[in-house]
């Protein structure tokens, strides 16, 4: 996902942000062997996969699986593609698999951008083993004071 910079107007992307390294990346690495501690199977879907970063670590951590990275944003899977991973396009309202297929789906840091959350979880679950993990991960950015603060209300 590209996001403007009001001071410059250039476009920060993920693979930008994660390469400079610092306390963002401390948690990106963090928050990902956290969540792949989760990942199970053979067959595993990142849905939403953006850029790729979460879907390299995916390939790499796990050789063997046959995974999958869909994202709705053609210039995201075209930044996949550039660096090999398994990435196209798709909407995770109508995603192109079988029922029941994936032993695993992550789901990491997409849930807040879409309209229809609940219509994406049901179709994670549709393509979802019964025994099968989805991995939902979400930010909370006012833990770094990037958002509003829960209220105490």
């Amino acid at each position: 996902m590209f996001h403007l910079n009001k001071k410059s107007d250039r476009k920060i992307t993920q693979r930008g942000q994660y390469a400079k390294g610092g306390i963002g990346r401390w948690y990106w690495d963090f928050k990902d062997r956290v969540s792949m501690s989760y990942v199970k199977g053979t067959k595993i879907l990142d849905a939403g996969c953006g850029e790729g970063v979460t879907l390299e670590k995916l390939v790499r951590q796990f050789p063997k699986a046959d995974i999958h990275g869909v994202d709705i944003d053609q210039s995201n899977i075209t930044i996949c593609q550039d660096h090999n991973l398994p990435a196209q396009s798709a909407s995770l309202y109508k995603l192109p698999f079988s029922d029941k297929c994936f032993d695993t789906c992550t789901f990491m840091e997409v849930i807040e951008h879409l309209k229809e959350p609940e219509k994406a979880i049901m179709e994670l679950a549709r393509v979802t083993k019964p025994d099968g993990n989805i991995v939902i991960v979400y930010p909370v950015d006012w833990a770094f004071g990037l958002g509003v603060c829960p209220s105490n209300n």
